[in-house]
């Protein structure tokens, strides 16, 4: 009897162990476009499961970035996905949609500050062969057309100044 029950815990010792896993993504670049994919392809056992992505944005961010995530889903139930600083500060939760076949989370967000997060995706697994594969982008954000309108405006007046002048 007590063999059964060591054996028995062990077992959901092992199972819980693969359920929670951490993967990185590494530094975002600042100054252009860049995508990070990933996926998990299948799973060592069904049942739930918990997964952290991390990504840094590194100090020498200049430019205002926005970040999108993208994933699809298949043969995973209760699914979500939220945004944490490192220090497990909530950021935002991401959307998902529920489409025949395959349901997609989404998250937009913009002018993340300088520093590490991770995007925790959770769910239930219902086969070994359950998948989701995404990616996370960055890109800079162009100026307003206002603050171009501002500088040019500017740039005139410095202009008919200095022609007064001479």
């Amino acid at each position: 009897m007590i063999k059964k029950i060591t054996v028995l815990m062990l077992s959901l010792l092992l199972a819980h162990s693969t359920a929670f896993a951490s993967f990185d993504l590494g530094d975002f670049s600042t100054t252009e476009i860049e995508t990070k994919d990933f996926e998990v392809l299948s799973f060592d056992n069904t049942g739930i499961f918990s997964h952290k992505w991390t990504f840094s944005v590194p100090t020498t961010q200049i430019d205002i970035l926005a970040y999108n995530l993208n994933v699809s889903i298949y043969d995973i139930s209760n699914f979500s996905g939220t945004l944490f600083t490192d220090a497990g500060k909530f950021v935002s939760d991401a959307i998902v949609t529920n489409l025949p076949g395959v349901d997609f989370l989404t998250l937009a967000i913009s002018n993340l500050g300088f520093g590490d997060y991770y995007f925790q995706i959770d769910g239930n697994a219902l086969k070994t062969t359950s998948t989701y594969n995404g990616s996370i982008s960055s890109s800079p954000v162009p100026l307003p057309g206002a603050a171009v309108l501002l500088g040019s405006g500017l740039l005139g007046l410095v202009g008919l100044r200095r022609r007064e002048i001479i």
